[in-house]
């Protein structure tokens, strides 16, 4: 897992911005996270539901949906704007055992709330459910995780 922080200026504060992202070492390249499951739907759904737990506890709002759409700051298409992409979703290691055992979501300043509360970083274990969807190909790469105190 690797993600990217950016910093920019497009008013009279800054944005914090995050790109996340799977590397496959074998093929050395990125993998979307929509190719890691077999239905990928069912999988944001099930992450979806304890997402929104964990962060409405940790910010007492309501949770932007891990489909809703937050600003990037890169213009990919060359069309002079601004992109914009989901949520970035990404696998995290927090026993360090070398298998992905948590997904990290990570929330800019204006999703989460406002400028004023900060980015977040809410972390969701893996459940069995959800494991249970990823292609047998990356399934070894990933455990059930703890969960979050």
């Amino acid at each position: 897992m690797g993600y990217t922080h950016f910093y920019h200026f497009p008013g009279p504060h800054g944005l914090d911005t995050f790109e996340a992202f799977v590397w496959d070492k074998q093929s050395a390249r990125r993998v979307d996270l929509t190719l890691l499951f077999k239905r990928h739907a069912a999988a944001i759904s099930g992450i979806q539901s304890q997402y929104c737990s964990l962060f409405t506890a940790m910010r007492k709002s309501e949770c932007p949906s891990l489909g809703e759409l937050t600003v990037a700051p890169y213009d990919r298409d060359g069309n002079g704007r601004f992109d914009t992409g989901p949520l970035p979703v990404a696998p995290y290691d927090r026993n360090g055992n070398g298998r992905f055992d948590t997904w990290a979501i990570l929330i800019n300043a204006y999703d989460a709330g406002g400028y004023a509360s900060g980015p977040a970083e809410v972390l969701v274990p893996i459940t069995e459910e959800v494991h249970s969807m990823l292609l047998d190909e990356y399934a070894p790469l990933f455990e059930k995780g703890a969960a979050v105190k």
